[in-house]
Order: C-alpha cells, then sequence, then structure tokens
C-alpha cells in the first residue's frame, strides 16, 4: 500500500538527475571552448612558421629550386621536401602533431600525399622570386597537420 503523500522519494530523484544533466552540459560547454580556442593558436602558429619559412633566404631558393614537373621522391624534389620537414619539426619540439608538406605550382593542386588524421587543416603560402632576379619563378607550399 503506497501513501498518498509520500512523493517526496521521487522529487528527490528528479532534482538531483536535473542536477546532474546541468553539471554535464556545462563541462560540455567549456570543454568545447577550449578545444576551439587551442585550434585557433595552432592555425595562427603554422602562418607565422610560414612566414618565418619565406623569410629564410636559403629555404626560399630551395623551395624555387623544386621541380613541379618531376613527383616529390624525385632526388632533388625530396631533399627540399626534407630539409622543409627539418625546418617544421625544428619549430615544432614540443607539439605532438602530425603534418605534411607539399609543393606545387600556383594553379596546380597541392596534394596531401599521408594520412595525418581524422581532422585535417592547412596552410599555404606562395613564395616567389626576388625582383633583382632574371627569372621569374614561383611555387605555392602548403602545409596539413591535424590529430591523430
Amino acid at each position: 500500500m503506497v501513501k498518498k503523500g509520500d512523493k517526496r522519494g521521487w522529487l528527490r530523484i528528479v532534482e538531483a538527475s536535473i542536477a546532474i544533466l546541468m553539471v554535464l552540459s556545462s563541462l560540455m560547454i567549456i570543454n568545447n571552448g577550449i578545444s576551439k580556442r587551442q585550434e585557433v593558436a595552432m592555425d595562427d602558429n603554422f602562418y607565422s612558421l610560414l612566414d618565418k619559412m619565406a623569410e629564410n633566404t636559403t629555404l626560399r631558393g630551395k623551395i624555387l629550386s623544386y621541380d613541379i614537373t618531376n613527383p616529390s621522391n624525385y632526388p632533388g624534389n625530396y631533399q627540399v621536401i626534407l630539409d622543409l620537414n627539418n625546418f617544421f619539426a625544428n619549430e615544432l619540439q614540443d607539439r605532438a602533431v602530425n603534418y605534411s608538406v607539399s609543393i606545387c605550382g600556383i594553379a596546380g593542386n597541392c596534394d596531401l600525399e599521408k594520412n595525418i588524421g581524422r581532422e585535417v587543416y592547412s596552410a599555404e603560402r606562395i613564395i616567389a622570386t626576388n625582383l633583382t632576379s632574371s627569372e621569374f619563378s614561383e611555387r605555392r607550399i602548403r602545409i596539413y597537420w591535424g590529430s591523430a
């Protein structure tokens, strides 16, 4: 036999359930905000690295010497990609991030050559010769990064 006035137990269960839902929803909102801020920071970091790379005359010359008519595993091209990977590895020492670098012509597609994760982001920079050079050459460098 259930008493009519004994509804306090159910009321406490409902209140506890609502409190748990409120705490979980606030934690989810906070977690989404943190991950978006980290993503933006990483995006800005790669653009600044591309700017730093463009100011380096040695890397700039190597990028412009990249032969876009040959594949990236062609000996000269492979060395350019290796040098760029070394540059980015030195700059990203303490970050656990997967990345891939590709070079192509202005009108060409810079394709991603290896799997670097489920969510992939990219940044690109156009490198051209100086005004003092006799030949005009231009390349587009794109870096892809993602989390595993």
